[in-house]
């Protein structure tokens, strides 16, 4: 907006409205306030991003969907802490560690005994269920067992499970929450990733739906029913999960609450996205 002078015509001289001037300051604030607004939202996507810049895994959805039903909670949990051990460059080999030259040295039995927090035991039990399931395979490499995650419900890299739709479950968060959570509470959330949406996060009935207005969130029964779990218990779960930061629930109306599972957590690669921004800062306002 610019000035538009006016002429005392008896004395010739140019002068502005005072009604021109205070249009003109409160235009200039207000462009002045949404450059603030721009540079804060910058910012903060600019934070998520420098703590999210890690490695991830894919949560396949059509994977864990199918499987829902069968895999129980303890079940999804081993699964869920065998899976921070896949690396880019081993693919579905469970690894200790990559070497200097690139070689990937495989988890052996006392490296699981710590990953899942079994005995020497307890491991081949909880191992040789998740094989029947059909989650984990095994090989020889000489005289060792090796273990490798079905790519086609967890994976990692470009395999060829890419184009199908996933949920991006950052590894360094998962480490730090995957220590604080029971088997149970971890298998919830790896089984609940299969629901978020694509656009609001929210757990959805349909995640890839845009329009707002069609777009309808899963309330805690559904959510329940979603992932064959009794609903007392799965409210106890969910109390415990929010309880450890994990996530957050929010009033959808008389129909009851939805889930929101923490975008640092995982997301749907929309992290430049400013509905994550709102998202992470809605957790930290919650805290």
């Amino acid at each position: 907006m610019k000035l538009t002078p006016h002429v005392d015509i008896q004395t010739g001289e140019k002068f502005y409205s005072a009604r021109d001037v205070e249009e003109l300051q409160a235009a200039q604030e207000r462009q002045r306030a949404a450059y603030r607004a721009k540079q804060e939202r910058e910012q903060r996507q600019a934070e998520y991003k420098a703590a999210d810049n890690r490695g991830f895994i894919k949560a396949m959805n059509v994977g864990i969907d199918a499987l829902n039903e069968e895999l129980t909670l303890i079940d999804a949990g081993l699964l869920f802490r065998l899976s921070i051990n896949m690396r880019t460059k081993s693919s579905s080999l469970l690894v200790a560690k990559i070497d200097k030259s690139g070689r990937p040295h495989p988890l052996k039995q006392t490296d699981l005994q710590k990953v899942l927090g079994k005995s020497k035991a307890g491991i081949k039990p909880a191992l040789n269920r998740l094989l029947a399931l059909g989650v984990i395979r095994k090989e020889r490499q000489g005289r060792s067992a090796v273990f490798f995650i079905n790519e086609s419900v967890i994976s990692i890299g470009k395999g060829a499970a890419a184009a199908q739709p996933f949920t991006k479950v950052y590894k360094t968060q998962a480490k730090e929450i995957l220590s604080k959570l029971t088997d149970s509470e971890a298998g919830l959330l790896l089984k609940m990733t299969a629901y978020i949406s694509y656009h609001y996060l929210v757990l959805a009935h349909d995640p890839t739906e845009w329009d707002a207005d069609k777009a309808k969130p899963l309330r805690l029964h559904e959510i329940a029913e979603k992932v064959h779990v009794e609903e007392k218990h799965f409210n106890v779960i969910i109390s415990n999960l929010k309880r450890k930061g994990a996530v957050a629930t929010l009033d959808t109306g008389t129909r009851g609450k939805g889930v929101l599972i923490h975008p640092y957590l995982c997301d749907r690669g929309n992290d430049a996205d400013q509905i994550v921004t709102l998202v992470t800062q809605f957790f930290k306002i919650m805290r």
